[in-house]
């Protein structure tokens, strides 16, 4: 085999095969990613981000209203004990 016949092969439909063939054996073993994944994975982990956001956001108001609640107990109690 001449190098003119083995760069004919790389270039030609052959090299084409192999090319698309490790193109898709890569994707699938992750050593690279697709784009349309990537940009579906991107969106999700914002969507997911906000969520954590607004669910922290709840967790802190829940927190400071448990917190005025058990204040007002204690006052009310120790009053109550005063009388």
């Amino acid at each position: 085999m001449t190098f003119e016949r083995a760069l004919e092969l790389i270039l030609g439909n052959l090299g084409t095969l192999v090319l698309l063939l490790f193109i898709l054996i890569g994707g699938f073993r992750g050593w690279w990613v697709y784009g349309r994944f990537y940009d579906d994975q991107t969106k999700r982990i914002e969507r997911l981000e906000q969520r954590v956001d607004r669910t922290l956001g709840a967790g802190e108001r829940i927190a400071g209203t448990a917190d005025r609640a058990t204040r007002l107990a204690e006052g009310a109690r120790t009053e109550g004990s005063r009388d």
